[in-house]
């Protein structure tokens, strides 16, 4: 397999509409799916801690996690 690393700028749109509009949440499917997953980050405090995501395809739950504060992601793709 090969290895994919994600930038800051891959990252610097999914951040902007983070920022400007919680009510859209970036998502592949309805937006409140973003929005539940941003919920479920910030209950169980994921600031400074390594978070593993497992299959997304893009980098919008990365995007989530780490607008949450998660200092690193690890994905793993299949």
């Amino acid at each position: 397999g090969t290895n994919t690393v994600w930038t800051d700028e891959s990252f610097e749109d999914k951040f902007d509409k983070l920022e400007n509009d919680q009510n859209n949440i970036i998502s592949p499917y309805d937006s409140y799916v973003g929005r539940y997953i941003l919920k479920a980050a910030q209950a169980v405090d994921v600031r400074d801690k390594t978070v593993a995501v497992f299959g997304s395809g893009s980098p919008w739950i990365e995007a989530i996690l780490l607008y949450a504060g998660a200092k690193q992601i690890v994905t793993v793709e299949y």
